[in-house]
């Protein structure tokens, strides 16, 4: 728990903590939900607060547990950026935050499967305890990470590690949709898989569908599609 020396010290009013709510919220800042303006709680800002003056880059929430997990830079060090994953929960009157990760804590990456440069928190999935992140991994694609906890209600992190290249676009009880990149000698094209939790590739998707990522269509096998 943060002090309140330091909760004094570190909040303000401004238009993007324009409501009042007595709870943590992270304003989004446009159509990526993942993508936040900072952190709110009761009608004040409390970015500095519970960034310990970071910037906040990101945020996803676990909805069992009432806990927020959200990544701080903290600036650049010999190139290679300083980036924190924290988790805060508002209980029994206080503000809890926690450390989880610290990239200043991997030794620089050798291979684009270890690269945590711009690293950010997308999604939470309480059907298997695990916080999802993305990574600047590749010059044309993101990497998907994966960070196990011991259970949903727990701080303890078992594993962090690279699950798969591209991007989560949605997750349901069957599984991950991750949208990648792939080159032929046509150039790019973008296909989507269905994923399971094991981090095995079950399917492509169908995207021609509206509502592909959400609805998790799998084309016939045999079938591939190349949209461009």
């Amino acid at each position: 728990m943060i002090s309140t020396s330091a909760f004094a010290e570190n909040i303000y009013s401004d238009s993007i903590c324009g409501y009042k709510l007595n709870d943590i919220t992270f304003p989004s800042k446009g159509e990526v939900e993942h993508d936040v303006d900072g952190a709110c709680f009761n009608g004040k800002n409390i970015t500095k607060y519970i960034s310990d003056g970071g910037e906040i880059t990101s945020a996803t929430f676990n909805k069992v547990a009432d806990v927020f997990y959200y990544t701080v830079y903290k600036g650049t060090t010999a190139g290679y950026d300083d980036i924190v994953v924290m988790s805060v929960a508002y209980k029994k009157g206080g503000i809890y935050a926690s450390a989880l990760f610290d990239t200043k804590s991997e030794p620089h990456a050798k291979k684009p499967e270890d690269e945590t440069t711009g690293l950010t928190v997308t999604w939470y999935d309480d059907r298997n305890s695990t916080l999802y992140l993305s990574a600047n991994a590749w010059m044309t694609s993101n990497s998907v990470r994966a960070m196990k906890f011991s259970d949903n209600y727990s701080n303890k992190v078992l594993s962090q590690k690279f699950f798969t290249d591209g991007d989560i676009q949605f997750i349901t009880e069957k599984g991950l949709s991750i949208s990648q990149i792939g080159h032929d000698s046509k150039g790019a094209f973008f296909p989507a898989y269905l994923y399971g939790r094991d981090g095995k590739k079950i399917c492509q998707l169908d995207t021609r569908e509206t509502l592909w990522a959400v609805d998790q269509p799998c084309l016939d096998e045999g079938v591939a599609l190349k949209e461009r």
